[in-house]
């Protein structure tokens, strides 16, 4: 999901809005909430602290009908490929948050990292300083909470 994309509700998010007629993760009924025609993708992700999981909702919710986007364009479907590994969760982390445009070069240096979490961090914290320096502040702290989520998730999971 592009970080500059307006999300608005769909006539059946209104009426989800009013009825509360499905069963919403707390998260998601927020992001519904706040979905608005004016608020885009980076500043929901910003205000959710950077949580990876906003762009997963809000996929979920454009899935089931309730959110579209402002300007008529198709919403990306949900990414059903689970990534199996640290490095492609940061790699699709990136691309989400940083769009296509800005993404290569931190792609590139996740791609060239070994595939474990005590590699990755140094690339991580490395792709943070480009962010902060060729992108904005801003969006490097969002990539750094996310990243910290992935690593942290993933060395949980490995336990």
């Amino acid at each position: 999901m592009q970080p500059d994309l307006v999300l608005v509700k769909t006539a059946k998010g209104l009426a989800e809005f009013e009825h509360r007629s499905s069963t919403l993760t707390m998260l998601m009924r927020r992001l519904l909430i706040m979905v608005d025609g004016q608020h885009t993708v980076a500043a929901l992700i910003h205000f959710h602290a950077g949580s990876f999981d906003v762009v997963a909702a809000l996929e979920q919710l454009a899935a089931a009908g309730l959110i579209a986007s402002a300007d008529g364009a198709a919403v990306p479907a949900p990414d059903t490929r689970a990534s199996k590994t640290p490095r492609q969760a940061l790699i699709h982390m990136a691309a989400s948050l940083l769009g296509s445009d800005q993404a290569e070069r931190v792609i590139g240096k996740l791609q060239g990292a070994e595939d474990e979490n005590t590699a990755l961090k140094p690339v991580v914290e490395s792709c943070e300083r480009l962010i902060r320096l060729t992108i904005d502040e801003a969006k490097a702290g969002d990539f750094r909470l996310q990243a910290n989520l992935i690593l942290g998730k993933k060395a949980n999971d490995e336990q």
